[in-house]
């Protein structure tokens, strides 16, 4: 199934499983989320990641605890929507459509409808003036697609070869760049040191 907010594609399964997630929690929890992540995306762009994080968490932990994993994942998921829908203009009856084929309910979808109407301007000035790098808690944008099930692709780093799409879940995409990240930092150290 196509869904406009997705630019014409279908949804990825990671974001299924956070809209189910989603739907767990109270629509006020939703609510103050999605709030607080737009406003730390829109107004606080100076802040580091782990700082963003915790002035989040606090504002979401107020009345009953979340696990942060929890609120990692559906951060993502509410960026994404969020974000997707404004860089699409999707029409809020369209978006409230497809969020509840995908199982959202009608209270949390409309909860979203709600901040992008308000804030959806200031979503598209974002997209179009910060790079993806810099945003707060979408700081890349992928899609985890099923290339071929049973094979495992070897990635080369020779800027000469073709690029090869790769299927990583989240979190091995995260935690691979976390790794790459310090492979690099290690070899600029030794670079430096000789």
């Amino acid at each position: 199934m196509k869904f406009r907010f997705r630019g014409g594609k279908d949804c990825p399964d990671w974001l299924l499983g956070e809209i189910n997630a989603m739907s767990k929690f109270s629509a006020q929890k939703i609510s103050s989320m999605a709030h607080g992540l737009i406003e730390l995306q829109i107004n606080d762009k100076n802040i580091s990641r782990e700082e963003a994080w915790s002035k989040l968490q606090s504002i979401i932990n107020k009345d009953e605890e979340m696990e942060e994993e929890n609120v990692k994942a559906i951060s993502a998921a509410l960026t994404y929507i969020l974000f997707s829908a404004s860089k699409f203009q999707v029409n809020g009856s369209i978006l409230m459509t497809e969020l509840q084929q995908l199982g959202l309910p009608k209270e949390h979808s409309s909860i979203i409808l709600e901040i992008l109407s308000q804030k959806g301007s200031e979503i598209r000035q974002l997209l179009q003036t910060t790079d993806n790098d810099s945003l707060l808690f979408n700081r890349y944008v992928f899609d985890v697609e099923l290339i071929k099930s049973g094979e495992v692709a070897i990635i080369g780093l020779d800027p000469h070869e073709p690029s090869l799409p790769v299927s990583l879940t989240p979190h091995a995409f995260h935690s691979l760049l976390k790794d790459l990240r310090t492979a690099r930092d290690l070899m600029m150290k030794e670079e430096g040191c000789s």
